[in-house]
């Protein structure tokens, strides 16, 4: 393997991509990752790191502390899947993803020594991420899990601190058919005296949380307890909003992220940083960080999420790929003052469709189309029951590229256009426009 490109068709060889093929890609249990970590000298010993689960908003409320620690000068890895485009997005050290050559260094430098231990695609991505955050002497690294937690590979790590963005519906032929079955997974990122945030309380789960942190000792924040944010003002550039925490006096400031969702994902953020600035006994003040919340696409090379490609029409990208993800956008999105609203949307195959189309509401246009990756569902084979069972208006399209471009022919200057339904799809479109 001389080149990155060699790299990058090794790697995908190990076994394929979760976001690829789904189930058959995901490793149930710890082994492989503690077997490499032991090999490298065990790189997550040395980092200050902050782990992140949850269904929906783990990836956004990574990118945000990212941008605050970036913005006080520290030095912070970030660690996120799955990617958009490139590869190296996974693994970036204060936004910058890492260079093809050390993607390229370290897959020579441990070929043979992980050999044996045949690690999938994720865990030698994991691996890279903790051989450079270590190298690199970062301040502070942002883990995101890849699905699930307990069994997920980032669960190797001790962090300062846990935190749960929220639980619903999703991957459950892995996590579990019920909300309680996919918290227990998620609840297990859960270290022993680490502190606990959680981003949303739930009737369903709470309990399961509180019996989880009290079996650990490990201390428990709810989020809203601590940070109460509002929004003030949206547009399709960001939103302005008003922020307390704690007794803290209220300060506004805007965010470049538009999205009601966002406000959630803010106070968890501003959450998680609260307490571990109270663990170092720094005194924490919102009013010294604020100034990030302006830049976290500038900082952190946020791709993929409420990414507004056009304003005059409105064109939106959103990789929201669950039902409670899609309800989230769609409230936003249709918020959008436009005489028409169309929707671009492939999905895979490991959906509930009928359940899925029962929530997608009946007033737009849709545009099915299917993502050229195995995992992606053919839209042939739930555009019927769109039509027959559930009054959808949609045509279909075999591809991403030809569906967006039907969709734009369609949008004029007073409608708004929305590509969303899987990470693949929104991905194939940014790096075809990048072309």
């Amino acid at each position: 393997m001389k080149n990155y490109q060699e790299v990058l068709t090794f790697l995908h060889q190990q076994l394929p991509m979760f976001q690829r093929v789904g189930e058959k890609a995901y490793k149930k249990d710890l082994k492989n990752i503690s077997q490499l970590c032991e090999i490298m000298n065990h790189p997550e010993r040395g980092v200050n790191m902050i782990h992140l689960a949850g269904t929906n908003g783990k990836g956004s409320v990574s990118h945000m502390i990212s941008a605050v620690y970036q913005k006080r000068g520290r030095k912070v890895g970030l660690y996120t899947s799955p990617h958009y485009i490139d590869f190296r997005e996974r693994v970036k050290v204060n936004g910058v993803p890492i260079s093809e050559d050390e993607v390229t260094q370290f897959v020579q430098e441990y070929y043979e020594a992980f050999g044996e231990i045949q690690p999938s695609f994720f865990e030698w991505s994991f691996a890279l991420a903790l051989h450079c955050f270590s190298r690199r002497e970062v301040d502070i690294a942002i883990i995101e899990t890849g699905l699930g937690g307990r069994l997920d590979s980032t669960n190797i790590i001790r962090p300062l601190v846990s935190c749960i963005t929220n639980v619903s519906y999703d991957h459950q032929a892995i996590l579990g058919d019920t909300i309680p079955e996919i918290a227990r997974e998620k609840l297990g990122i859960v270290k022993s005296g680490v502190p606990l945030i959680m981003g949303e309380k739930s009737d369903i789960y709470s309990d399961l949380v509180i019996e989880r942190s009290e079996l650990e000792k490990a201390p428990l924040y709810w989020a809203e307890d601590i940070v109460k944010v509002e929004l003030v003002q949206e547009d399709l550039s960001g939103q302005w909003v008003s922020i307390q925490v704690a007794d803290q006096p209220v300060v506004q400031t805007f965010m470049d992220l538009s999205g009601g969702y966002q406000i959630e994902n803010l106070r968890t953020c501003i959450s998680v940083i609260y307490q571990l600035d109270l663990l170092h006994g720094e005194k924490s003040s919102i009013v010294s960080d604020v100034d990030a919340f302006a830049q976290i696409r500038e900082k952190t090379g946020m791709l993929g999420r409420w990414q507004v490609l056009s304003e005059s029409p409105p064109i939106i990208l959103d990789g929201a790929h669950n039902i409670s993800a899609l309800e989230a956008v769609f409230k936003s999105f249709f918020a959008i003052d436009a005489e028409r609203y169309h929707i671009v949307i492939g999905v895979s195959n490991d959906k509930d469709i009928s359940n899925l189309l029962s929530h997608l509401p009946r007033f737009p246009k849709y545009f099915f189309c299917q993502a050229d990756v195995p995992r992606a569902l053919h839209y042939r084979k739930y555009i019927d029951i769109a039509i027959e069972e559930y009054g959808l208006n949609a045509t279909g399209y075999d591809t991403v590229e030809l569906a967006y471009k039907a969709a734009l022919k369609r949008t004029s200057p007073f409608d708004a256009l929305l590509v969303c339904g899987s990470i693949f799809v929104v991905g194939e479109l940014l790096a075809r426009m990048k072309t």
